[in-house]
């Protein structure tokens, strides 16, 4: 009896065995699950170069050219006044700078000025003015739209005029120091490397040489110390600032 018992319990192992294998077999098989896309590796950060600065801190050489309308005033000599000289010039100025930091500017400047003056009748004349010297620019907005800016420098001047009087040509050229320069102007940005703007100018020279030059003489001296007087030029005008 004890081995009958026995033999059934072994036949209903079997049998759960192959029902619990069969079942296994008929099951679906469980989707494995997807993989997660490696991360990509961090981009190493590119090291800083000019191209991330700013404009006004990558581009350092400055190119001004300014024109516009020049009063003098003040005296050429103690004989004559300026203005007896020349009513009027239309200046133009070059001027080259290196920006040493963000907010300044420095460099040098020349000038040619046009003269304009009313000749006697039968009288042909002509007015030219020379300018070169050393400055610098206060920009304190450099990196706005709207940048102002104060310019100081100093320099030396010559005023030429030439004269024909019936075929008598004659010449003479004052020149002295430039003992001061001050300029105020607006530079607004136009593009990437141009600013253009306003600006005013006003300068105060001594002329202490003189040079005279006609058919029969030619002939150059230092101007008598009580023969020399101060004098000015008022500018207003429009200039253009290329940022290279």
């Amino acid at each position: 009896m004890n081995s009958a018992i026995g033999m059934r319990v072994g036949t209903l192992a079997v049998i759960g065995v192959v029902s619990t294998a069969a079942a296994q077999d008929g099951a679906p098989a469980q989707a494995a699950p997807e993989a997660l896309p490696a991360a990509a590796p961090e981009a190493a950060l590119a090291p800083t170069t000019t191209s991330d600065l700013t404009s006004d801190e990558a581009r350092k050489v400055q190119l001004g050219l300014g024109a516009g309308f020049a009063i003098p005033m003040g005296s050429a000599s103690s004989e004559y006044t300026l203005s007896n000289r020349v009513n009027a010039t239309i200046p133009l100025q070059l001027d080259l700078g290196y920006r040493v930091i963000p907010w300044l500017v420095l460099g040098v400047y020349g000038g040619y000025g046009l003269g304009l003056k009313h000749c006697p009748d039968g009288t042909s004349c002509s007015v030219s003015q020379f300018r070169l010297g050393v400055a610098g620019q206060y920009h304190p907005l450099h990196a706005q739209t709207f940048d102002p800016w104060l310019g100081l420098g100093a320099g030396y001047e010559m005023l030429n005029r030439a004269t024909d009087i019936g075929g008598f040509k004659s010449q003479q050229t004052l020149s002295g120091f430039e003992y001061v320069n001050v300029q105020i102007g607006l530079d607004i940005k136009a593009g990437k490397v141009l600013a253009v703007g306003p600006f005013a100018g006003f300068s105060l020279g001594q002329y202490s040489r003189l040079h005279e030059q006609d058919p029969y003489s030619d002939q150059t001296g230092a101007l008598a110390s009580n023969n020399q007087t101060v004098h000015e030029w008022l500018t207003v005008g429009l200039r253009g600032a290329f940022k290279l």
